[in-house]
């Protein structure tokens, strides 16, 4: 990987700082009792790319919580942590 940043700091002041941007993978990790990825993925839309990919760690089932902007390319339990995997949806693919 080359051209890479890890933010550790509230996302809002991180997207705010970012504006403009555009990015292939993001990771997200938040505290697990906030339950606030879906929040934070409809935010991230203007920063992802048609090919961006959002691994989300959770302490709950996402599948059920992502907007339809979103594809949901995988959703796996490891022990109390989910990892979803999902990536924007084109237009043409929204219902």
């Amino acid at each position: 990987l080359t051209d890479c940043r890890v933010l550790f700091s509230d996302w809002k002041e991180s997207l705010r700082r970012l504006k403009g941007e555009k990015f292939d993978i993001v990771f997200l990790d938040p505290p697990y009792a906030m339950q606030i990825i879906p929040d934070i993925l409809t935010a991230l839309l203007p920063y992802l790319k048609p090919t961006s990919t959002v691994v989300c760690e959770s302490g709950y089932d996402l599948s059920k919580s992502i907007t339809e902007d979103f594809e949901i390319i995988k959703n796996t339990k490891y022990g109390v942590a989910y990892i979803t995997i999902v990536k924007p949806k084109k237009e043409k693919e929204k219902i």
